[in-house]
């Protein structure tokens, strides 16, 4: 279009015309071009776009007239440098770079602002030679005082230090250790037998005699050797021993049991022959007879054993030379006479027998000296004779009386009269009269829950027997305090005779509340993360308290439906009580399923890399079924001293081989789920030296 006026006839809403007159001007379009200089990682922002690479670019933006407005961005690259030296050093030295003293081997790098004002890089890679040491031994005789070493005569031992240049101009160290030698003397002692000789050299030497030997020993140096040779005269002697008959003497391997002279030749502690003679005399065995006779009941006492039975008995002793002396002992025992009586008496009566005046039914002895020397025995059997003791009892109800002799009692007696029995002792009668108190059962039921037992209890009794109708729902149907178990209301009767045998009964009722009905529904398995929504249905008084059982902690009380987070797999409980304080109870269990599991990824916190073998490494050690990704180790500047990828993660604590500072790092461990999610664990490790 061009700029212009214009005119328009439009139809009004009432039918007459409608005039738009159009007045158009032409706006000049904008155009302006940037120029940007960039260094080597850097970038520029216009309007949101970013350039990070040299190029000419445009853009198109609308002006405060609503007219385009085109930017030209002209963008030059500047370049930036990197220079790389390596040095060797010599021990000892150092080469001072970017402001420090460095005198180890490494690759150390600093960074400046060139010319054009971006970053240039220079790497300076330093490598520490090392020493050459060698050492040298040398051995000299004891009496050599002529070894010279630098010009210096050495006469004793020591070590001597020379320093050289080597081929890469450092220093090469070489130790001469320098030992004397020194003269061996050994004295050797060698005996011989009688009889016997020595080869030395050629000739045999058959007496005691000192012999002296040169030979070159070690280093070259002399070693004496002087041999003292000693003849050992031939040893005899003579041995006098006696041996029981029935035993045997051990001489020269042989058992010995009879007299005569033996002979046995032996090695003395010289390794020479030593003449044993034995002259050997056997002992005979020695026995006599022994009759003794003993009354029956007595113990003879012989030797320390103990006899009370004819017969006949070998006893081995021992004579004065200490050998074996058998005894015949012959004991032959005597009986002994008893006399029985026997003798009855009334009670309260005595009998005279043996100096004793006897009262009470029983066997008694006394003993005699009879003819043979032996005790005779007088054996009394005495009995008491029955004396007749009765026991009447009366039990009469309170109020009632009873008549014995003539005489009518209501209170409680005790009446004893004597009679005379037939066998001409005296014979008593005991009257015994009980008054049967009036008996008054009470007792005592509750209120229970279905499914519930209560301990029923009764009073007034006074110890006499009960019984308890009905019997199916108690612990025990005759016991005072049974357990009862009832499923619905029931009412007990207790009863027990009373005075007449009349029975007397009382009733025990044990109310039974039903228990609430109650349902639970639930998500039986849940990802972990995820919200569990339980709801309990029962009847509309009823309340539902809510209690985590896993983590032993209440969630709601008086609550229809609850919703918790739960991490691990969790057993809940739901309890119904109805307005009588009834409950019922139920479990449900969640099963929450982690596809992560990052709590089994275990990581150190510390560790000493100093190569003893104990905790030598950052070490991240995995049983669960996610894996290990990306693992980055940080110092406090943020920069990446360690990366891996995988399992089997091993850090030795160094960065670009050289062992980093002690003091904490910052890690993040990346964790791959079963499903492909990504999970990061961050957190920090301390390097020990």
């Amino acid at each position: 279009f061009n700029a212009g006026t214009f005119r328009d006839t439009l139809p009004s809403v009432n039918g007459c015309d409608s005039v738009l007159i159009i007045t158009l001007d032409t706006v000049e379009q904008i155009r302006t071009e940037l120029f940007f200089d960039i260094c080597p990682g850097t970038s520029i922002t216009i309007e949101g776009n970013e350039y990070d690479e040299a190029g000419i670019y445009s853009d198109t933006l609308t002006s405060v007239s609503g007219c385009d407005s085109i930017i030209i961005i002209n963008v030059a690259a500047l370049s930036g440098s990197a220079i790389t030296q390596a040095i060797t050093l010599c021990p000892g030295e150092t080469v001072f770079f970017d402001g420090q003293e460095i005198s180890q081997t490494g690759i150390y790098e600093t960074t400046y602002s060139n010319s054009q004002g971006c970053d240039s890089t220079i790497i300076l890679q330093i490598q520490i030679l090392e020493t050459n040491i060698d050492t040298v031994q040398v051995q000299l005789c004891e009496n050599n005082n002529n070894y010279q070493i630098n010009g210096v005569t050495v006469d004793n031992d020591t070590t001597v230090i020379d320093t050289f240049l080597n081929l890469d101009g450092c220093d090469s160290i070489v130790y001469t250790e320098i030992a004397f030698v020194p003269e061996i003397m050994i004295n050797q002692i060698v005996h011989i037998c009688e009889g016997d000789s020595i080869l030395l050299k050629g000739e045999y030497h058959y007496e005691s005699k000192i012999i002296r030997d040169t030979t070159i020993g070690n280093g070259g140096c002399d070693s004496i050797t002087v041999l003292n040779v000693i003849r050992i005269d031939q040893v005899s002697s003579q041995l006098m021993d006696t041996v029981c008959e029935s035993y045997t003497y051990s001489f020269n391997g042989a058992l010995l049991t009879e007299t005569g002279v033996y002979l046995d030749t032996l090695s003395s502690s010289t390794g020479c022959d030593s003449i044993v003679i034995l002259d050997l005399f056997v002992i005979p065995m020695k026995s006599h007879e022994l009759n003794i006779a003993i009354c029956s009941g007595d113990t003879l006492k012989y030797q320390d054993e103990s006899y009370y039975r004819s017969g006949q008995y070998q006893i081995l002793l021992q004579d004065e030379f200490g050998c074996d002396s058998v005894v015949y002992l012959i004991i032959e025992e005597i009986s002994i006479p008893i006399t029985r009586i026997d003798q009855s008496i009334c009670p309260g009566e005595t009998f005279t027998f043996a100096n004793q005046n006897l009262s009470e039914s029983g066997v008694y002895f006394d003993t005699l000296p009879s003819h043979s020397g032996c005790d005779s025995i007088i054996q009394l059997n005495l009995t008491i004779k029955e004396g007749f003791e009765t026991f009447l009892t009366y039990e009469i109800c309170e109020g009632d009386s009873v008549r014995i002799n003539g005489v009518w009692y209501m209170e409680p007696t005790i009446l004893t009269e004597e009679l005379s029995a037939q066998n001409g002792c005296d014979s008593l009668v005991t009257h015994i009269i009980e008054i049967i108190p009036d008996i008054s059962l009470s007792g005592q039921g509750g209120i229970i829950c279905e499914g519930e037992s209560i301990q029923l209890q009764v009073n007034g009794n006074q110890g006499r027997p009960l019984t308890w109708t009905p019997t199916n729902s108690l612990s025990c149907s005759d016991c005072p305090d049974p357990i009862a178990s009832p499923n619905v209301t029931t009412t007990y009767a207790v009863t027990t005779i009373g005075c007449g045998n009349q029975p007397i009964s009382a009733e025990i009722t044990v109310e039974v509340i039903p228990r609430p009905t109650l349902e639970v529904e639930h998500q039986d398995r849940i990802q972990k993360g995820d919200i569990v929504e339980l709801e309990g249905f029962t009847e509309p008084e009823n309340t539902i308290d809510w209690y985590n059982v896993t983590e032993e902690e209440e969630i709601c009380k008086d609550c229809n439906v609850v919703r918790d987070q739960p991490t691990k797999t969790t057993t809940y409980s739901a309890t119904a009580t109805n307005s009588r304080g009834c409950p019922i109870l139920q479990q449900v269990l969640v099963t929450v399923e982690d596809e992560c599991e990052l709590e089994k990824i275990e990581i150190v916190n510390a560790f000493t890399p100093n190569g003893d073998g104990v905790n030598d490494y950052f070490d991240i050690s995995n049983s669960g079924i996610s894996r290990i990704g990306l693992v980055q180790v940080f110092n406090r500047w943020g920069e990446i001293v360690f990366e891996h990828v995988g399992n089997e993660v091993l850090w030795d604590g160094s960065f670009r081989g050289i062992d980093v500072n002690p003091g904490v790092y910052v890690y993040t461990v990346e964790a791959i789920c079963v499903n492909g999610d990504q999970r990061f664990i961050h957190g920090n490790v301390t390097v020990l030296r």
